[in-house]
């Protein structure tokens, strides 16, 4: 089938991502369940988030877990796996950089992305290396922005789980 062999050439680097028929790579991550973990100390865009991602077809199944605060993320990081964790960056005492580097370090296969309405240079240049995020997504955000995004990356992240075929 051409969308395996594709697939197994772009994870082995033969050819690019952006080579492979999109709707087939989306058809592949359609057809897992995703967990996504939601960190924002803002109780609405936790729910904005929450109902979007359960309404929004990017997988067969999505369930959204959801962190009022860094503390609480880490908490739950150090208990569960995730396939994305999505964090607002200024919430208190522990900051999105703080749980996307622990998740970084302790969840290495989970998508990574920082949202923040303070995106300067300095702060996306810490998140990359700090936390080594996938993605930095400025608020506010449309939804279809984070769909397209958070696709891309899970297709990516998928992917690279796939065997050889040689």
């Amino acid at each position: 089938d051409r969308f395996w062999r594709a697939t197994s050439a772009a994870r082995r680097g033969h050819i690019r991502l952006s080579d492979i028929k999109p709707d087939k790579a989306r058809e592949a991550v359609r057809s897992t369940v995703v967990r996504i973990l939601v960190v924002d100390d803002d109780q609405t865009m936790r729910m904005i988030c929450r109902r979007f991602f359960q309404r929004s077809g990017l997988a067969a199944g999505v369930d959204v877990v959801e962190a009022e605060s860094g503390e609480e993320a880490i908490e739950i990081l150090g208990r569960q796996q995730f396939d994305c964790v999505l964090s607002d960056y200024r919430m208190g005492a522990v900051s999105g950089l703080d749980v996307l580097a622990y998740a970084a370090e302790h969840r290495p296969k989970a998508v990574r992305i920082m949202m923040s309405g303070y995106a300067d240079p300095a702060l996306v240049s810490r998140a990359i290396s700090e936390a080594r995020v996938h993605e930095f997504i400025e608020k506010p955000m449309t939804t279809g922005d984070l769909e397209t995004k958070l696709m891309e990356l899970l297709v990516e992240r998928y992917l690279k789980k796939l065997p050889s075929s040689g």
